[in-house]
C-alpha cells in the first residue's frame, strides 16, 4: 500500500509538471508539527514520509471484519438492538441508504448536499457544467467514526452535526439535491441512527492506526 501511495503521489506530480521539492517546501505550520511527531524519526515532510503517512491512512479505509458485516453475514447478535433501530432508519426514514449504498455504503455518484461556501465549485471545476456546481463524491461510510471532520470542507466536527445537518435539510444553496429535505428525526431516532454508523467501523482498523 505505501508503494501504491508512491507511486500515486509521483503520477499526480509528473502530471502536474511539479518538481518533488515543492510538496515540502513551505512555512512550517502546525500540521507539519503534527506530521514530524507521527513521521519516523522525526525526519519531517519528504516524499517517502507523505507516502508512509498516506499508507497509514488508507489502511483505516479498510474495513472487512465490522459488527455490521458480521451481522450481514448471519450472526444476528451482532449488532444491539438500538443498531438494528438505526439500520432501520438510515434504511427507511433517514433516506440515508439512496447515496450510501451498495458493499462500501457509497453511490460512486456526485451529489450537491448544500453544505460548505457558495464559491466552492466542486465537479463543475472538472466538468465545466453549472449543474455540477458544489457537487462532491458521496464518501464510503465505512469506519466513518475514525475519519472526524465531516463534509468536504471540514465544516461538521462530529457524527451528531451531520446528522443534525441532514435532519433539518441541509443548507440552502443553488443547485441542492432534492432528496436533501428535512427530516424530522426524534432525540432516540438520532442515537439509534448514530449507534448504527459506529457498527460499521471494522476494530483492527482502530488497532492499526
Amino acid at each position: 500500500m505505501r508503494a501504491l501511495a508512491w507511486v500515486m503521489i509521483s503520477c499526480a506530480l509528473a502530471l502536474a509538471g511539479t518538481d518533488h521539492t515543492v510538496v515540502v517546501s513551505g512555512e512550517v505550520s502546525d500540521s507539519q508539527c503534527a506530521f514530524n511527531v507521527h513521521s519516523s524519526g522525526n525526519e519531517g515532510p519528504s516524499l517517502r514520509n507523505v507516502a508512509k503517512a498516506l499508507a497509514a491512512f488508507e489502511r483505516t479505509l479498510l474495513a472487512r471484519d465490522s459488527r455490521f458485516d458480521r451481522y450481514a453475514l448471519g450472526d444476528k447478535r451482532a449488532l444491539t438492538l438500538h443498531e438494528k433501530n438505526g439500520l432501520v432508519i438510515f434504511i427507511g426514514k433517514g433516506r440515508c441508504a439512496r447515496c450510501h449504498n451498495g458493499p462500501n455504503f457509497a453511490d460512486i455518484k456526485f451529489q450537491n448536499i448544500g453544505a460548505g461556501g457558495g464559491e466552492d465549485p466542486g465537479r463543475s471545476s472538472i466538468t465545466g457544467m453549472e449543474s455540477d456546481r458544489g457537487a462532491f463524491k458521496t464518501p464510503s461510510l465505512r469506519n466513518v467514526e475514525l475519519h472526524p471532520p465531516y463534509m468536504h470542507d471540514g465544516s461538521l466536527s462530529t457524527l451528531e452535526e451531520v446528522i443534525d445537518y441532514y435532519d433539518r435539510g441541509g443548507s440552502p444553496r443553488p443547485g441542492k439535491s432534492p432528496f436533501i429535505m428535512k427530516i424530522g428525526l426524534t432525540d432516540r431516532e438520532k442515537r439509534d441512527l448514530l449507534s448504527f454508523l459506529k457498527s460499521l467501523t471494522d476494530n483492527s482498523a482502530v488497532e492499526e492506526k
